[in-house]
């Protein structure tokens, strides 16, 4: 999302936006932000992580990740 789109969005009285991110866009590393991992779920070749985030007002949030199900971390981790 630009930052034009940010802008023009703020301009008409929006105090927040929804960002859509489609699961296997994700990568899983140790660089970015901190998901606190709730469930893994095992689907053959792929692997669905569910889990939380914080978002800037300290909320969670859900997030889902696709990986290689041979890549998935352990529910906890």
């Amino acid at each position: 999302m630009s930052r034009e789109v940010i802008a023009a969005a703020a301009a008409e009285g929006a105090s927040s936006v929804t960002l859509g991110v489609r699961p296997e866009d994700l990568v899983v590393g140790h660089d970015g932000f901190e998901l606190e991992l709730s469930l893994v779920e095992m689907l053959g070749a792929d692997a669905y992580l569910y889990g939380d985030v914080q978002d800037a007002q300290g909320k969670p949030q859900q997030l889902t990740i696709r990986v290689d199900a041979q890549d998935a971390p352990a529910r906890g981790s």
